[in-house]
């Protein structure tokens, strides 16, 4: 009997797109089967350390909300500043102990410290859940990277940091919607500002403004050379001042620490978050994945817990600061810090950033600030 030539091809082509179902079921499935398996490995290490921030409200979102998912995994935390961890870090792999699997912290020390020496495994090997993995929850349907790789530092919180503040009994918010409006004469000597000369959010909101095509360099030398600045390293002072009336605008300071007690109590300051030109991205925290990690299983499990909807939520209402992922409610985070999927960005902190502004910056801040 005489088969029909187009019949032959129907069934190859049925066949074809069964398999190929089968296969991509499999596909899709099999990130179940590699979460078990990482789960139970996880379970027998029984143990996890972890060196991170010390602020408390930190500590809860990162750890015990971790701990009350996963009892079974003991986490061993290890707080400081990020600079002191990496110099511990460091001083235990001369010894040769690997004592630590996860590092939290910003993005600056370790791309200048930690990551030159090594210290760092690739960390998207260790996304498995779907939910993690997929960038369509995350701002702007994307994951974002601390390193110029992207390959070691995955940033998960970052706010909308391009901020200053006001008195309100000296400013009104509708008179400063851009950097632009600050350096106009209304407010000469009577501005204080955070100093950008050291590391911190004066720095790298200059960063920020250096990059960003509708400031760049000669603003900072405008806003630095013809405004008579203040410029402070005490954050509390800064804040003092503004609430007392001894300066109209303070920049370089935000919603965290001070000037969130101090609105809270009720004085004239408010905060600012641009609307016209472009903003900076800042406040980040990355996680990072160390090599030669005692618990390399419980550090996976960690991780993709962290970068989860649930954890991320904890994080979130713990810090009252925003994550990246944009499938979580945003009532527990101050809407200045809140990022809008319309508005342009520029990441503070990023290793490419920051090597190429240090010099024209600091030839900038020798010339303008004594």
């Amino acid at each position: 009997m005489t088969r029909n030539p187009l019949s032959l091809l129907a069934i190859l082509i049925s066949l074809g797109l069964l398999a190929a179902g089968l296969a991509a079921a499999e596909a899709q499935e099999g990130w179940k089967v590699e979460w078990a398996r990482t789960s139970e490995a996880a379970k027998k290490e029984g143990g996890l350390s972890v060196y991170g921030p010390s602020n408390r409200d930190e500590q809860k979102a990162l750890i015990d909300a971790f701990q009350r998912a996963y009892p079974h995994i003991h986490v061993d935390y290890v707080s400081g500043r990020l600079s002191q961890l990496a110099s511990r870090i460091m001083a235990e792999r001369r010894a040769e102990k690997f004592l630590v699997d996860i590092l939290i912290g910003s993005t600056t020390t370790p791309n200048r410290a930690l990551k030159p020496a090594g210290v760092f495994d690739p960390i998207r090997p260790a996304l498995i859940l779907p939910e993690v993995l997929d960038p369509s929850v995350w701002f702007k349907k994307k994951h974002w990277f601390g390193d110029e790789e992207e390959k070691y530092l995955i940033l998960w919180r970052g706010g909308s940091s391009g901020s200053f503040m006001i008195n309100t009994s000296l400013a009104r918010k509708e008179e400063l919607n851009s950097y632009w409006d600050v350096v106009g004469p209304k407010w000469k000597g009577r501005i204080v500002a955070q100093d950008p000369r050291v590391p911190g959010r004066g720095y790298s909101t200059v960063v920020f403004l250096y990059y960003a095509k509708d400031y760049g360099p000669q603003y900072l030398k405008r806003l630095f050379g013809e405004m008579g600045l203040v410029i402070s390293r005490d954050s509390r002072q800064i804040v003092d001042w503004l609430a007392h009336g001894k300066f109209a605008v303070a920049l370089f300071v935000g919603s965290q620490g001070e000037s969130s007690v101090t609105a809270r109590q009720g004085l004239p300051v408010a905060e600012i978050e641009p609307t016209r030109g472009t903003s900076a991205l800042g406040t980040p925290r990355t996680v990072t994945l160390v090599n030669r990690a005692p618990h390399p299983n419980a550090a996976r499990v960690y991780i993709n817990w962290l970068l989860s909807r649930e954890g991320q939520i904890a994080y979130q209402q713990a810090t009252a600061t925003n994550s990246l992922r944009i499938d979580i409610p945003k009532d527990s985070v101050n809407p200045a810090e809140i990022l809008r999927e319309d508005h342009e960005y520029i990441p503070q902190n990023l290793e490419r950033y920051e090597e190429g502004a240090r010099a024209p910056l600091k030839k900038i801040f020798d010339e303008y600030l004594k």
